[in-house]
């Protein structure tokens, strides 16, 4: 691969886990792979597990009551900090679309799409405006309706505070489970299926023999790449920063490279410069 810096490349390798209907149990074994590898290669290590969840982020966004296109962008920001906490401060209060006129705005407020539609082909007209490369006035009036929306969607002070508490959710694996359900009965929010899932992999990881007491469940943990669709993960050895292993689940990516069905699909890269290093640091 190459580096996001710079032209030189490097070498992964991988493992790829693809058309497994029980979600769960190919969690768990992909994670399982991925630490059997790291103590073939780095025999004595101690290794820490960092995992996050796409799908549990999305039901806590979708069951906070925003505007879709809210959604999307909270879904998108996943993973990237301060992305999401501008987003996070931006919905603490509403903001008006700015440069609408006072007719158009009556119009908007009114309801009344044939009514501002004629009156933005008026307009178009009037200025030259309006031709085939220009959008039309209906599809004006939608954007400028979701625009609408959108600026003036916010969240009351219970959603936000149960959104940052969310956010900040980082505890052993161990208690994971437990503690999701604490927020999801104190914030009121309808997370049943999310829940599920999360148990159940829960439960496939002490199943496949991993210590719980080493992977952590970092709840804003995630990686800003549209195929994500669950659980992400990445592995350290204890103590150190370097991710000699990252990898997830990425349900919509065969679709996305053509497949014409769903094709569950999970799996993980090794940093193989970064596991020599670390190979060489234990000598």
């Amino acid at each position: 691969r190459q580096r996001r810096e710079g032209s030189n490349e490097f070498y992964q390798a991988g493992l790829e886990d693809l058309g497994d209907t029980d979600a769960a149990t190919a969690d768990a074994r992909i994670v399982a792979d991925a630490l059997a590898c790291l103590h073939t290669v780095l025999p004595g290590h101690a290794f820490a597990v960092t995992i996050g969840d796409q799908a549990v982020f999305e039901a806590v966004v979708a069951a906070l009551g925003l505007p879709t296109g809210w959604q999307r962008r909270l879904v998108r920001a996943f993973g990237q900090t301060d992305v999401l906490e501008a987003i996070i401060a931006r919905l603490a209060k509403p903001q008006p679309v700015a440069g609408l006129s006072p007719e158009v705005e009556r119009m908007l407020e009114a309801g009344d799409d044939d009514g501002l539609a004629g009156h933005l082909r008026d307009e178009m007209e009037r200025t030259g405006y309006l031709t085939n490369a220009s959008r039309a006035p209906q599809e004006i009036v939608r954007r400028l309706k979701e625009k609408r929306l959108l600026a003036g969607a916010s969240l009351d002070s219970a959603k936000l505070d149960a959104l940052k508490e969310f956010l900040s959710i980082n505890v052993s694996l161990r208690y994971a489970p437990g503690v999701l359900s604490d927020f999801a009965r104190s914030a009121a929010l309808p997370l049943e299926v999310a829940i599920a899932g999360f148990d159940a992999r829960v439960a496939a990881l002490r199943d496949a023999g991993a210590s719980l007491a080493d992977i952590t469940w970092r709840a804003a943990f995630g990686r800003p790449l549209d195929y994500y669709t669950g659980l992400v993960f990445e592995v350290t050895a204890r103590g150190e920063h370097d991710v000699l292993v990252g990898g997830g689940r990425y349900d919509r990516m065969l679709t996305l490279l053509g497949a014409k069905d769903h094709i569950p699909a999970v799996g993980f890269s090794m940093w193989l410069d970064r596991i020599q290093k670390a190979k060489g640091a234990k000598r």
